[in-house]
């Protein structure tokens, strides 16, 4: 195998090693993302639906 060769089979390699990092951070915001959305759901289930929201879910105060 030539030297270019052998360069860009390392230049892949490393192509995909990145992806697969890539790929596992991606995965852990969707769970912490899914966490966030199920802890809200119960939260907002254990209060009696009456009364309004008094902030938004950026924080910013209604």
């Amino acid at each position: 195998m030539s030297e270019p060769d052998q360069s860009l089979n390392l230049n892949i390699a490393r192509l995909v090693q990145a992806m697969h990092l890539q790929t596992q951070a991606i995965n852990r915001l969707a769970a912490s993302n899914e966490a966030l959305v199920t802890a809200m759901g119960e939260a907002a289930t254990e209060s009696n639906g009456e009364e309004e929201p008094t902030s938004y879910l950026s924080g910013r105060v209604r």
